[in-house]
Protein backbone atom coordinates (compact mmCIF):
# COMPACT_ATOMS: atom_id res chain seq x y z
CA UNK A 1 0.00 0.00 0.00
CA UNK A 2 0.96 3.76 -1.03
CA UNK A 3 1.29 5.87 2.09
CA UNK A 4 0.90 9.55 1.66
CA UNK A 5 1.23 12.17 4.29
CA UNK A 6 -0.26 15.68 4.05
CA UNK A 7 0.81 18.86 5.55
CA UNK A 8 -1.51 22.39 5.40
CA UNK A 9 -0.73 25.59 7.00
CA UNK A 10 -3.50 28.54 7.06
CA UNK A 11 -3.81 32.18 8.59
CA UNK A 12 -6.81 33.25 8.69
CA UNK A 13 -8.10 37.15 9.89
CA UNK A 14 -11.53 38.28 10.47
CA UNK A 15 -13.01 41.22 12.11
CA UNK A 16 -15.82 43.12 11.83
CA UNK A 17 -17.29 46.50 13.20
CA UNK A 18 -20.85 47.52 13.85
CA UNK A 19 -21.35 51.09 14.66
CA UNK A 20 -25.18 52.47 16.05
CA UNK A 21 -25.02 55.71 14.01
CA UNK A 22 -28.81 56.64 15.19
CA UNK A 23 -31.85 55.30 16.47
CA UNK A 24 -33.22 54.17 12.49
CA UNK A 25 -29.29 54.04 10.92
CA UNK A 26 -27.37 50.96 11.60
CA UNK A 27 -23.42 50.84 9.83
CA UNK A 28 -21.11 47.67 9.72
CA UNK A 29 -18.00 47.00 8.47
CA UNK A 30 -15.97 43.39 8.15
CA UNK A 31 -13.59 42.19 6.66
CA UNK A 32 -11.45 38.47 6.57
CA UNK A 33 -8.23 37.49 4.83
CA UNK A 34 -6.84 33.59 4.21
CA UNK A 35 -3.38 32.41 3.13
CA UNK A 36 -3.51 28.58 3.01
CA UNK A 37 -0.66 26.13 1.88
CA UNK A 38 -0.50 22.66 1.61
CA UNK A 39 1.18 19.62 0.00
CA UNK A 40 1.94 16.22 -0.11
CA UNK A 41 5.13 14.68 1.07
CA UNK A 42 6.78 12.36 -1.58
CA UNK A 43 4.64 8.78 -0.95
CA UNK A 44 6.56 6.26 -1.63
CA UNK A 45 4.84 3.19 -4.18
CA UNK A 46 4.89 -0.16 -3.60
CA UNK A 47 7.04 -2.43 -5.16
CA UNK A 48 5.35 -4.76 -7.86
CA UNK A 49 6.30 -8.11 -7.94
CA UNK A 50 8.61 -8.86 -11.47
CA UNK A 51 5.62 -11.63 -12.66
CA UNK A 52 3.29 -8.49 -13.29
CA UNK A 53 5.89 -5.79 -14.36
CA UNK A 54 6.91 -8.95 -16.95
CA UNK A 55 3.39 -9.32 -18.55
CA UNK A 56 2.88 -5.26 -18.28
CA UNK A 57 5.80 -4.13 -20.40
CA UNK A 58 4.04 -0.63 -21.09
CA UNK A 59 3.51 0.42 -17.20
CA UNK A 60 6.63 2.32 -16.83
CA UNK A 61 5.34 4.71 -15.07
CA UNK A 62 6.85 7.57 -13.01
CA UNK A 63 5.29 8.20 -9.87
CA UNK A 64 8.09 10.92 -8.85
CA UNK A 65 6.04 14.19 -9.18
CA UNK A 66 2.37 12.85 -8.21
CA UNK A 67 2.53 14.26 -4.97
CA UNK A 68 2.98 17.85 -6.46
CA UNK A 69 -1.10 17.54 -8.20
CA UNK A 70 -2.53 18.16 -4.83
CA UNK A 71 -0.12 21.00 -3.68
CA UNK A 72 -2.23 24.15 -3.00
CA UNK A 73 -1.89 27.98 -2.28
CA UNK A 74 -3.52 30.85 -2.24
CA UNK A 75 -4.56 33.99 -0.41
CA UNK A 76 -8.13 35.22 0.00
CA UNK A 77 -9.63 38.75 0.93
CA UNK A 78 -12.74 40.00 1.25
CA UNK A 79 -14.45 43.34 2.84
CA UNK A 80 -17.88 44.40 3.39
CA UNK A 81 -19.64 47.51 4.26
CA UNK A 82 -23.18 47.83 4.29
CA UNK A 83 -26.18 50.42 6.32
CA UNK A 84 -29.53 49.34 7.81
CA UNK A 85 -32.18 51.93 7.95
CA UNK A 86 -34.85 50.77 10.70
CA UNK A 87 -38.21 52.32 8.76
CA UNK A 88 -40.38 50.87 12.08
CA UNK A 89 -39.94 48.04 14.31
CA UNK A 90 -40.43 44.93 11.54
CA UNK A 91 -39.53 46.85 8.46
CA UNK A 92 -35.97 48.36 7.80
CA UNK A 93 -34.33 48.64 4.13
CA UNK A 94 -30.68 47.29 3.78
CA UNK A 95 -27.58 48.12 1.29
CA UNK A 96 -24.38 46.55 1.57
CA UNK A 97 -21.30 45.80 -1.12
CA UNK A 98 -18.60 43.37 -0.61
CA UNK A 99 -15.26 42.93 -2.74
CA UNK A 100 -13.29 39.91 -2.78
CA UNK A 101 -10.04 38.46 -4.10
CA UNK A 102 -8.44 35.80 -4.89
CA UNK A 103 -4.80 35.02 -5.32
CA UNK A 104 -4.55 30.68 -6.38
CA UNK A 105 -0.62 30.03 -7.17
CA UNK A 106 -0.95 26.63 -7.75
CA UNK A 107 -4.10 25.26 -9.97
CA UNK A 108 -3.39 22.13 -10.68
CA UNK A 109 -6.93 20.43 -10.24
CA UNK A 110 -9.53 23.33 -12.14
CA UNK A 111 -6.22 25.74 -13.32
CA UNK A 112 -5.33 28.82 -11.64
CA UNK A 113 -8.82 31.23 -10.59
CA UNK A 114 -7.32 34.08 -9.46
CA UNK A 115 -9.63 37.02 -9.86
CA UNK A 116 -11.87 39.70 -7.93
CA UNK A 117 -15.44 40.93 -7.88
CA UNK A 118 -17.48 42.87 -5.99
CA UNK A 119 -20.85 42.27 -4.72
CA UNK A 120 -23.46 44.75 -4.48
CA UNK A 121 -27.14 44.25 -3.02
CA UNK A 122 -30.31 46.18 -1.70
CA UNK A 123 -32.89 44.84 -0.22
CA UNK A 124 -36.07 45.20 2.08
CA UNK A 125 -36.16 43.40 5.64
CA UNK A 126 -39.28 42.20 6.81
CA UNK A 127 -39.62 40.45 10.68
CA UNK A 128 -42.39 38.59 11.52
Amino acid sequence: MAETEYQNEAVLFSGSVLFLASDRLNLNLSGNYVDSKGALKTGEMPQVPQEVTDNIAAADYDFSSINQYSDLAYAQFDVSVGAEYVLSPRVSLTADATYFDLTDDKGYVYGVETGSFYVVRTGVKIGF
